[in-house]
């Protein structure tokens, strides 16, 4: 299992969670929950963790946040 802290977090049903941790286990999402400050073993990643209905887990970076839409050079890798 490995932890994911982003600035936002996107999970299908709940949109856009600002400074949330994923947690993920084999690609996929086992659960989303608040960053309350420093974690052990917990990775920090700039821009969005995109949540898919599967459960597969994204980091999309760079991100506009103001339209929150993603930009021409926007990268999108799965998470293992």
């Amino acid at each position: 299992m490995r932890r994911y802290a982003s600035h936002y977090v996107h999970v299908p049903g709940r949109g856009y969670l600002r400074n949330h941790v994923v947690e993920v286990e084999v690609g996929r999402m086992l659960r989303v929950f608040p960053l309350e400050g420093e974690m052990a073993d917990t990775q920090w990643l700039p821009g969005v963790l995109w949540v898919e209905e599967d459960g597969q887990v994204f980091h999309c970076y760079p991100f506009d946040f103001t339209s929150f839409q993603p930009v021409a050079g926007t990268r999108r890798r799965q998470l293992p």
